[in-house]
């Protein structure tokens, strides 16, 4: 239905759904590929309170761009003049509902965007879409960030491509959306693994440590995260250590951190850190929640102080834990 008013009431209805009906985010990301373009913009412009962001590969933002003038679109020509209300061609390149001319409400939402185009697209031709679309945003003092290639591919007439920068648009949608109320959110991303990332595609020697408990001690998992590397990036020489103690909560992790990570003199690109599961022990503790916040956060800074070692920090609740997270209490080894 191209985006029309129909295709906006469906909308609707499903978000009812999803939020009060389900309990997701009631300000989601908004996804816009190709003709997707319309009906995000033009939801977005009649909700914008709902949107955290829109993320557009392609995005058709111009009925009389397309369907109207790409040749191979006369189905969906169709389908424009029938779920608009056209009487004609005419009525619809004289239109005004369009994503290009709804700039206003989106710059005065301050909705973040992200698009990503080809500079080949004959289909959905940037200059009268996404490029269009960000001058008449920046003239009314909004903006959007613009990823852009050269060439799709031939057989898509510019129009597919292999997306670049996913990572940094994982990030983008990430960092202005939630999945779960902020309370119950069980993942936060923050400033990635680009330096650990970037040295490993580039080959050589890497290393990578493994600290904390029985978790990141035993095989299994810690066997399988050895594997991916080095399947991963092939040029790439590991040492892998393995600074696991099974039992150790976050305090002695602490101490021992210098020592057992940065000992061997070796510069570490990678720490995978786990100690919470058995920050337990300090059950019955008086400051018992302090001792847990304290130990971690000194190994945290105690890695951080190195300052091309990225951190995968992971939190795992213990088993006895589980009966008090039943009934809606949150461990201090959580909280």
């Amino acid at each position: 239905m191209l985006g029309s008013d129909g295709a906006l009431d469906i909308m609707d209805r499903f978000y009812d759904e999803m939020t009060a009906g389900r309990g997701f985010s009631k300000r989601p990301a908004f996804e816009a590929v190709s003709r997707g373009g319309l009906h995000a913009y033009r939801s977005a412009a009649r909700h914008p309170e709902r949107v955290a962001c829109i993320y557009a590969d392609t995005p058709v933002m111009n009925l009389a761009s397309w369907p109207l003038n790409w040749p191979g679109s006369k189905g969906e020509l169709g389908d424009a003049l029938k779920y608009y209300g056209f009487k004609n061609v005419d009525e619809l390149r004289e239109y005004r509902g369009n994503p290009i001319d709804l700039m206003p409400v989106i710059a005065r939402a301050k909705i973040p965007l992200r698009h990503v185009i080809s500079l080949s697209d004959t289909v959905v031709p940037p200059a009268q879409n996404t490029l269009l679309a960000r001058e008449r945003l920046e003239r009314l003092g909004g903006s959007m960030d613009v990823v852009t290639i050269k060439e799709g591919t031939a057989e898509s007439n510019g129009h597919h491509f292999d997306l670049p920068e996913a990572f940094a648009s994982a990030r983008f949608i990430m960092k202005h959306s939630t999945v779960l109320p902020a309370q119950h959110e069980y993942f936060k991303l923050r400033d990635g693994l680009t330096l650990s990332r970037s040295k490993f595609e580039r080959g050589g020697n890497a290393k990578v440590v493994f600290l904390g408990g029985s978790i990141t001690c035993n095989g299994g998992w810690r066997d399988e995260v050895m594997r991916y590397f080095r399947n991963h990036f092939p040029t790439t020489r590991f040492e892998f250590q393995n600074a696991g103690i099974p039992s150790l909560g976050s305090v002695p992790h602490a101490f021992r951190l210098q020592e057992d990570v940065f000992g061997g003199g070796t510069p570490v690109d990678l720490v995978f850190v786990e100690a919470a599961v058995n920050d337990h022990n300090n059950d019955g503790q008086p400051n018992e929640q302090e001792l847990a916040l304290r130990g971690m956060e000194g190994v945290i800074a105690s890695i951080r102080a190195n300052r091309f070692t990225d951190i995968v920090q992971m939190h795992f609740i213990h088993d006895q834990h589980l009966k008090s997270w039943g009934e809606n209490q949150v461990p201090y080894t959580v909280r």
